[in-house]
């Protein structure tokens, strides 16, 4: 389904109304995961996902991907975003907080704990939206 508006920001992909929110718009993104594994030592899926300029590592335990219906797995196309508040989130099929504890300049990567499951973004607008101790929010769906 393509949805135009008249906002300033114009989506360079097809987008469904129920992601549209006033304010949060610039931090939706498409991606496509990149590289699914399971951690040795837990049930946790360390997921990667790439698009709109982000790469994105994040950890997910097995049961909330099968709780939320999420069968990932390299090539399947997703929306995500990385934001600094909660906003709306009945929307989305996994939604994770946490809070930065790390940024590395040169990767222009921010790292985030997330209730003890890792969280890396590397991309330099979004190493610049948040400093170490900021709370961020990590949310998932499939495209």
């Amino acid at each position: 389904m393509q949805l135009l508006c008249s906002c300033s920001y114009a989506f360079p992909f097809p987008v469904h109304a129920k992601y549209l929110r006033r304010n949060v718009m610039a931090r939706l993104m498409r991606g496509v995961v990149r590289s699914v594994g399971r951690l040795g030592y837990a049930l946790v899926e360390r997921v990667g996902i790439a698009g709109d300029g982000v790469e994105v590592e994040v950890e997910i335990p097995v049961r909330v991907l099968r709780e939320a219906g999420l069968g990932l797995r390299e090539g399947v196309e997703v929306v995500f975003e990385v934001a600094r508040e909660a906003g709306s989130i009945d929307e989305w099929s996994v939604v994770m907080q946490g809070e930065v504890y790390l940024k590395k300049e040169g990767e222009s990567a921010v790292y985030a704990s997330l209730g003890g499951l890792q969280l890396v973004v590397k991309s330099p607008k979004i190493y610049n939206e948040f400093n170490v101790g900021d709370k961020v929010y990590f949310k998932l769906a499939p495209a």
